[in-house]
């Protein structure tokens, strides 16, 4: 199953333990800026690159990378398998 941008970020904010408001205040943002990235708002690519940086995984791949080259699969599904 092929994620969405959007949401690789919420699986991967919440595997980081950070809430909204915790990765808004380490990217200089606001906490309603990030739920509106959870809900399928492209980032600026500063921002991008800040939350990147912050969870330390790519979310929002360019359109040249190969498809599958970001494999995640949501925690509860991989443990009920």
């Amino acid at each position: 199953m092929k994620l969405e941008p959007h949401e690789k970020l919420k699986i991967w904010r919440q595997r980081r333990k950070f809430t909204q408001e915790g990765l808004a205040a380490k990217t200089a943002c606001s906490q309603m800026e990030i739920s509106r990235l959870e809900r399928g708002k492209i980032p600026n690519p500063e921002l991008r690159n800040r939350i990147e940086k912050v969870l330390n995984v790519t979310i929002w791949s360019d359109e040249n990378e190969k498809e599958g080259d970001f494999k995640c699969q949501r925690e509860d599904q991989s443990e009920t398998s």
